[in-house]
C-alpha cells in the first residue's frame, strides 16, 4: 500500500516465496506396474530432461538369458524401433558364466540386460538423458545386478552405455526377459522423469 515502508511490512514477519512453501520436485513417477516376460509401456510423458527405468526380474529356479529393451518399437513385440541408435558397449561378469565383454558398432536400438539366475533378485537401471529431445543426442547408461547373500555362483553384474541419435523422442518401449514362464508375479517396472522439467 502507498506510503508503507519495507521496515513496516517486516514488522509482520518475512513472507516466504511460493516456491519455498511449495517446493517443486525435479522428478515425477510415470509408471509403476507388474510386468510379464514381455511388456509394452506407452505414452511416456515428454515433460522432464531425463528418463529412468527400474526393472526387477525374477522367476523360478532356472537360468534365464539376456533380455532387452527396445525403445519406440510401436505396439508389437516384433516391431522395428523408429528411433536410431548409435554404438553401444556391453560388459558382463558372472561367477558361473565367466567373464565376457563386447563392443558393437551396429545401429542396434536395443538395450540389453545381463542374464542371471532367476530365483535370486535381479534389477536393472537404465538412464536416458534428453529423452524427449528431437534435436540432440540422447546418451544412455544401463547397469544390472543379480545374486543374493553368499550365493556367489549366481552373482552377475553387467553394464552398458551408448546413445540414441537425434530425430525422434523416446515415447514408448517394450521389455523382454528370457526367463521362462514370464509370470507377472515375479516382475516389476518403474519409470520416472528426473533432472527437472523442460
Amino acid at each position: 500500500m502507498a506510503g508503507t515502508t519495507t521496515a513496516a511490512r517486516m514488522a509482520f514477519g518475512a513472507v516466504a516465496s511460493s516456491e519455498d512453501m511449495n517446493p517443486e520436485y525435479d522428478w515425477e513417477m510415470f509408471v509403476v506396474k507388474e510386468a510379464g516376460g514381455y511388456e509394452h509401456v506407452q505414452n511416456i510423458p515428454q515433460t522432464h530432461r531425463n528418463l529412468r527405468i527400474y526393472a526387477h526380474n525374477s522367476q523360478q529356479s532356472n537360468w534365464y538369458g539376456w533380455g532387452y529393451f527396445n525403445f519406440n518399437p510401436g505396439s508389437g513385440s516384433g516391431s522395428t524401433p523408429s528411433n536410431t541408435a548409435g554404438p553401444g558397449q556391453y560388459n558382463a561378469y558372472g561367477w558361473s558364466q565367466g567373464t565376457s565383454a563386447s563392443y558393437s558398432n551396429a545401429m542396434n536400438p536395443a538395450v540389453y540386460d545381463g542374464c542371471g539366475y532367476s530365483n535370486y533378485g535381479h534389477i536393472q537401471v537404465i538412464d536416458i538423458f534428453n529423452y524427449a529431445s528431437t534435436s540432440i543426442e540422447k546418451p544412455w547408461y544401463s547397469e544390472s545386478q543379480g545374486g543374493v547373500g553368499n550365493a556367489t555362483s549366481y552373482a552377475i553384474h553387467s553394464w552398458a552405455s551408448g546413445h540414441f541419435l537425434p530425430g525422434v523422442a523416446i515415447t514408448n518401449f517394450n521389455m523382454y526377459t528370457n526367463y521362462g514362464s514370464g509370470s507377472t508375479s515375479y516382475n516389476r517396472i518403474m519409470v520416472y522423469g528426473w533432472g527437472g522439467k523442460l
